[in-house]
């Protein structure tokens, strides 16, 4: 007897050079509608996209998958992570307004884990809190809420340079005397851990760090900023002041610095992510940056990756 194939079913199959025009539809459908937009990866179009995946070390083919209904493609989604680590952030999904159901979601991103499930162990995502269906499904497939975070943005067109008081220098890392003073003053910061791949993550390529001294030429500054190839756009990644020294302009003159290295790089923006709650948001308010969107993230552990 033979059998009858399933109607409403859901497939998943990994993104290819053909996807490539649906892909940029359906990123530019999300952008434009605020409940289905995503916190992260937020991008513009694919070209930001595709570069978010190189940060990772990784291919379209491995991050991107498009979901199918009796094969029609009504949805994106993916992860974003490193080969060979076990841990990354899921993306989406982004569904077609006919396809955006709680069931549907959840049906959607298991699909998406499943494919990953050999892969992956610590999943986290980040979701736009206009984006209130997929927050529902997350929540009630047993996603654990993590924190709230706003992204911010810094337009450099038209901005001339900012001024810099102090003495900055521009390091490598990799080669540096002042590697371990570095990593302790970011590990006592942002509360790192003391887990080192935190800082073997700046020692890249795309990566950049400068630093302030004091008269003894002890580092008393610290700020890291990332660019990506083929972007108009950098990063900001952190900036640490030591405690003794905060409120004497120096995390404003590491960041104008950054500024600085953006106009000189002919970028059009610079961007960071912040805890919705961090004092230093108010720094970055001061000099210019401004709110694009606030998200709250998720975090899951794969049960058959423990």
């Amino acid at each position: 007897m033979k059998t009858m194939k399933k109607r409403n079913e859901f497939t998943l199959k990994h993104a290819k050079q053909d996807d490539c025009n649906f892909i940029s539809e359906m990123i530019d459908y999300s952008n434009k509608n605020i409940k289905a937009e995503l916190g992260y990866p937020r991008c513009d179009d694919l070209e930001e996209l595709l570069a978010e995946i190189e940060v990772y070390e990784n291919l379209l083919e491995e991050s991107i998958c498009i979901i199918y209904h009796n094969e029609k493609p009504i949805a994106i989604g993916g992860f974003l992570y490193t080969p060979g680590e076990s841990d990354g952030y899921l993306i989406g999904p982004i569904v077609l307004e006919k396809y955006y159901q709680k069931s549907n979601i959840i049906k959607m991103i298991d699909l998406m884990l499943n494919s990953k499930k050999n892969l992956l162990a610590d999943i986290r995502t980040v979701v736009s809190e206009r984006n209130s269906l997929l927050h529902e499904s997350l929540l009630e497939n047993a996603w654990i809420y993590s924190e709230r975070i706003r992204e911010m943005r810094f337009d450099l067109e038209n901005i001339k340079r900012s001024p810099v008081k102090y003495e900055i220098t521009e390091v490598d890392v990799t080669g540096s005397v002042h590697i371990d003073t570095i990593f302790k003053l970011f590990d006592k910061t942002f509360g790192w851990k003391g887990d080192f791949e935190k800082m073997e993550e700046l020692l890249g390529d795309s990566n950049k760090v400068a630093c302030i001294a004091d008269k003894t030429n002890s580092i008393i500054g610290v700020v890291a900023w990332s660019y990506l190839d083929d972007t108009n756009f950098s990063r900001l990644e952190y900036v640490a002041v030591e405690e003794n020294q905060r409120r004497k302009g120096i995390g404003e003159n590491l960041i104008n610095h950054v500024i600085n290295d953006g106009i000189n790089n002919k970028m059009k923006h610079i961007y960071l992510s912040t805890d919705i709650d961090n004092n230093a948001a108010d720094l970055y308010g001061k000099i210019g940056f401004y709110d694009t969107i606030v998200s709250k993230v998720y975090k899951k552990r794969l049960s058959n990756n423990t």
